[in-house]
């Protein structure tokens, strides 16, 4: 009998539970090993007073509990049109009942092609409320100079983990952010498994550092069936 192939599941911080359950889901064996750590800043969505956006921007689902907190607190926030960067984002958007959010294209969720969708159904002018992490502003300087007018708290902020001994071995390692692959990369490693980027962003990430690994595999959309079905093509358990 064949041994199982094994995959480490390294993110994302949020929810790295239905990713690993996904994995096992199509016969896989799981590893979890968190690279980041996410902090949230306590740092305020949306003023009592402040104007109420045109549109809600979400580039990582680590923003969605301080936005539905603001919810709770201005409930017609959660009836603004939304943009989500990714599927599983989106999903995770709507189980706090926030209405169904329009999507890049495949092949284009990213920070890029997010801001591509929102410029290509909004106007020009209007408010965009993103609240962010601390690692990149990319997304909102796109839209600025595309004129319009974001406001950007950052409500979470990410810490790379220092691994303390090796960790185990696996056939191929997920990534679910550039942040993930810095953390793996800082140490040298014994071995090279095959790494799967849950986006575009993190694959870019990855090149630099293709010789770390034995191949890079990205998703088709950041999502679980996604992810899934990279796991049955590249890596069948049959």
């Amino acid at each position: 009998m064949n041994e199982p192939w094994r995959v480490l599941i390294t993110g994302p911080a949020s929810g790295l539970e239905r990713w690993a359950k996904a994995a096992e889901q199509v016969g896989w064996e799981v590893e979890k090993l968190p690279l980041v750590a996410i902090e949230e800043t306590g740092n305020e969505v949306l003023a009592a007073d402040a104007p109420l956006p045109d549109w809600v921007a979400i580039t990582s689902a680590s923003a969605l509990p301080a936005l539905a907190r603001a919810v709770l607190a201005r409930p017609t926030l959660g009836r603004q049109p939304l943009v989500c960067v990714g599927q599983a984002t989106a999903e995770r958007a709507m189980e706090l009942g926030l209405p169904e959010p329009r999507l890049p294209e495949p092949g284009a969720q990213n920070a890029a092609g997010m801001a591509t969708t929102l410029i290509g159904n909004a106007n020009a002018g209007e408010r965009v409320l993103w609240p962010r992490g601390d690692r990149s502003d990319e997304f909102g300087e796109q839209l600025v100079q595309a004129g319009f007018l974001v406001d950007a708290p950052i409500v979470y902020r990410t810490t790379l983990l220092h691994l303390k001994q090796e960790p185990p071995f696996t056939d191929a390692v997920f990534f679910a952010s550039p942040s993930a692959v810095t953390a793996w990369c800082a140490e040298e490693r014994t071995t090279m498994p095959a790494a799967i980027a849950m986006g575009w962003t993190t694959y870019d990430a990855l090149e630099p550092v293709a010789d770390h690994f034995s191949m890079l595999l990205p998703l088709a959309m950041p999502s679980l069936a996604s992810f899934q079905d990279c796991l049955r093509s590249f890596f069948p358990s049959e």
